[in-house]
């Protein structure tokens, strides 16, 4: 899987995996052929943070990727590689009160993406799908446990397609030249995290009231804090979408799980939180408040056998992030 100038595509470049993914690549890519096309959509800014110095290797276009009309004027561009990170991701409170959210337009923008990947041919094209297509459990999940066990409840709607998805990228792996690998990863956080208080994740949500604590008062923490999480921090799945620029694989269709390989309790993730602050908060758990109690920790042997590895422990990443934090507290707004 040679290229000597390779064009990449990420789609979903101005949200938390798209951007992350572009810092990393170019921050660890060093030679001068690498060019990359990042989709926006219209609420986003095209330079940001760590990125500016970087604007002259990366074309940001505004686009919305649920019009066949628009997906078509962005591949005028001719793609070595697509990145299909663009997705409608949100917090606990939003995946049980307002579920659709995750369904429609995710479909319909995935679906037109490998469309025209498949008749452009592109070479190889990536989704970011995720763990939420696997059931509870308290062992470790391989790729092909999926098959076997139904989706979680709280995840019928995400979760479902999430495995539509990837089973068009299956599907157009089998008709035409380009090859497809899906990526499940389990919940990530890092630098430019989405803390909004109605999208955010639990790991930023809890990064955030513990930022602007007040140490003469409690933080309220979401659930009964029992719950566990498989966590990973957002470079080492950027690591691994790097691995893949050169990687040679065997199959025209892949799938590989990441993440840490075991669970940390919510109760554990806002101590670890409150120990690298520095500061003296108190926590009280909210159990009025949405807790979804599904155990997912995913077996990565996959991605190691490809030469992939964790980098980062949960406290190396909530070192990083909070470091990322203290610099850029006005996203915390």
């Amino acid at each position: 899987f040679k290229i000597i100038i390779m064009n990449i595509l990420i789609t979903g470049a101005g949200g938390f995996v798209g951007r992350n993914i572009i810092e990393y690549l170019l921050l660890n890519d060093k030679s001068e052929n690498l060019k990359i096309t990042g989709t926006l959509n219209s609420n986003e800014l095209s330079s940001n943070g760590r990125l500016e110095k970087y604007n002259s290797k990366v074309n940001f276009v505004h686009c919305d990727l649920t019009l066949k009309s628009q997906i078509d004027k962005l591949f005028k561009t001719k793609f070595d590689m697509l990145i299909h990170c663009a997705a409608v991701s949100t917090g606990a409170n939003d995946i049980i009160n307002r579920p659709y959210l995750h369904v429609t337009d995710n479909a319909v923008m995935g679906s037109m993406i490998f469309r025209k990947s498949f008749e452009e041919k592109v070479k190889r094209v990536i989704f970011i799908s995720c763990s939420a297509i696997y059931r509870s459990s308290d062992n470790l999940l391989k790729e092909e446990d999926q098959n076997a066990y139904e989706i979680n409840p709280r995840y019928f709607g995400g979760g479902w397609t999430k495995v539509f998805l990837e089973k068009q990228c299956e599907f157009y792996s089998k008709l035409g030249e380009s090859e497809f690998i899906v990526i499940r990863h389990s919940n990530m956080y890092g630098p430019n995290d989405d803390f909004n208080d109605d999208r955010s994740h639990m790991v930023a949500a809890n990064l955030k009231r513990v930022f602007l604590a007040d140490e003469k008062k409690p933080i309220y923490v979401w659930g009964t804090g029992k719950t566990v999480r498989d966590l990973l921090y957002i470079d080492d799945l950027s690591s691994f979408i790097n691995l893949l620029l050169k990687a040679k694989l065997k199959h025209k269709y892949n799938i590989f799980n990441l993440g840490a390989e075991k669970g940390i309790s919510v109760k554990d993730v806002v101590k670890t939180i409150i120990d690298v602050s520095k500061k003296n908060v108190v926590m009280k758990f909210d159990k009025a408040k949405p807790d979804i109690d599904v155990n997912i920790f995913l077996d990565c042997s996959k991605a190691k056998r490809l030469g992939w590895e964790q980098k980062y422990s949960f406290e190396e990443g909530i070192k990083k992030t909070f470091e990322w934090i203290n610099n850029n507290s006005e996203k915390l707004q």
